[in-house]
């Protein structure tokens, strides 16, 4: 087994070192034939994790190192192992060898004292991968046969003090092709490489640890028009770590407790349901895009804690409508937009073609990777910006009511209830939920924020019961009247 010390000395004979690769611990020797000291748990936990592949415990999940990296075994099988390598324990007294009487709370402090022994995974907030003593892992893949630098291409040898679950089971060939890939996003995008870029790149995203960029990708089209396809080809790529869910799923209490592991979160059909929680909903992927820590409730068990580090996607034949007042939401997604549909005339074939050529695909997303690095940031195409008008529109129908019948500026006033009836009656008109007053004028102060304004209530004398918002005037006639067209002081 190669150890960590030899990687940072095959990097440094290469004269570059392209990540970071601290010096680790080695592992004491396992006790011979079952003897220990004594049978405290600390004690019979050592003998256990010495005796067995590596084996860590990281939020409430056990890993175990299985000669290529560490997959996730549960809780019942680790315990049936650690009973049965206490049966074989014993110490001596007096001379003669005393065996260990296992006993169901045995196994329970041998586990609980296992879950101890490595304080660094103790704290939900510490992401994987990770090296073991706790630094993270920075630019390497865990890719069939070892550990890729994805900014030199060097496959390095596995090692399991690269704690990492996030295996990609595909092989790395630097020469590999994916020729009916590309055919398949030609077709998708026939004028438009800056899609197939934003695409590449984003392939790239699922790939490294780090979630700087804070976004989510959108993509929209018609039916049979390939985002089925998209989706299956991130989930061939990224195996179990890739979870789907709905959106409902996003506000729901127990809807994300399978997404605990997930480096890819996938929001197929998107379109709001009669449970959808908008409030909810759009905190989530706030909360997820931006990487901060959140709690998610889970069947039967205790609470979980820490930070998501899946890449969110979300598929949709139609821009779904998911309400901010902030009008943040809008600003975490990247949108693609396919116009082309396929149906009637579907590939049948493609998936089998794909799957031949899932290491020339990965290749693929390495090179976005590394542009994406380079670049610094994404670049959205030229072709996506009338969907992100909409977008904003949709996440904040305010906006497109404040374009069209508000004049913004410090000499500006109107009636503060006049204000409301106007947007009232406007939404109301175009099937949007008419909010309360009180809502509508924290949206409305946002939105004058952006435009440079201090909105501020004002009562043009003393004991005048009419409150103005100063700072915007109504542009349309609906200045003081309501939807039947009467004023509504009379």
């Amino acid at each position: 087994m190669i150890r960590v010390p030899d990687l940072r000395a095959a990097a440094d004979d290469a004269g570059e070192v392209t990540a970071t690769v601290p010096r680790m611990r080695v592992r004491a020797a396992p006790e011979a034939d079952g003897y220990v000291t004594d049978f405290a748990p600390a004690t019979l936990a050592a003998s256990y994790l010495a005796a067995s592949p590596a084996t860590v415990r990281h939020r409430e999940r056990w890993l175990v190192w299985d000669g290529a990296g560490y997959s996730c075994v549960d809780d019942a099988t680790v315990a049936v192992r650690v009973r049965r390598h206490l049966a074989g324990c014993y110490t001596l007294h007096k001379g003669n060898r005393k065996p260990l009487v296992v006993r169901i709370s045995t196994v329970r402090e041998t586990l609980a004292a296992m879950e101890a022994a490595d304080p660094v995974l103790l704290d939900s907030n510490v992401g994987l991968p990770i090296w073991s003593d706790g630094t993270p892992i920075s630019g390497l893949l865990p890719v069939r046969g070892g550990l890729l630098d994805l900014a030199s291409g060097e496959l390095r040898p596995a090692t399991p003090d690269a704690i990492v679950e996030q295996r990609i089971d595909i092989p790395w060939d630097p020469d590999a092709t994916c020729p009916n890939w590309i055919a398949f996003l030609l077709s998708l995008w026939p004028d438009d490489l800056e899609s197939i870029e934003l695409l590449q790149d984003w392939f790239g995203y699922t790939l490294c640890e780090r979630g700087d960029h804070q976004k989510a990708l959108m993509i929209t089209g018609p039916k049979r028009c390939g985002k089925g396809t998209i989706l299956r080809t991130l989930q061939a790529i990224h195996g179990p770590s890739y979870v789907g869910v709905a959106l409902d799923d996003l506000g729901a209490r127990f809807g994300l407790e399978t997404a605990t592991a997930a480096r890819v979160l996938a929001v197929s059909d998107a379109r709001e349901g009669a449970r959808l929680e908008q409030r909810s909903t759009a905190e989530r992927i706030l909360n997820i895009t931006g990487q901060d820590s959140i709690q998610i409730d889970r069947k039967y068990k205790p609470v979980w804690r820490g930070t998501l580090e899946a890449r969110m996607v979300l598929v949709s034949n139609v821009l779904p409508s998911i309400a901010d007042a902030a009008g943040v939401l809008a600003s975490r997604f990247l949108l693609l937009r396919i116009v082309p549909s396929f149906a009637g005339r579907e590939d049948l074939e493609l998936r089998t073609k794909l799957a031949t050529e899932l290491p020339g695909i990965l290749r693929w997303a390495v090179t976005g990777w590394r542009r994406l690095r380079q670049r610094g940031h994404f670049r959205e195409p030229a072709a996506s910006s009338s969907d992100r008008a909409q977008l904003r529109h949709l996440e904040r129908p305010i906006l497109r009511w404040a374009e069209d019948h508000v004049r913004w500026g410090a000499t500006e006033q109107c009636e503060r209830q006049a204000a409301y009836v106007a947007w009232r009656d406007w939404a109301v008109s175009r099937g949007y939920p008419a909010s309360s007053d009180g809502h509508f004028g924290r949206a409305l102060r946002a939105l004058a924020a952006e435009h440079g304004v201090e909105l501020c209530d004002h009562r043009p004398g003393t004991g005048s019961r009419v409150r103005m918002y100063l700072g915007m005037s109504l542009t349309s006639g609906l200045a003081g009247a309501g939807e039947d067209g009467e004023d509504w002081r009379t």
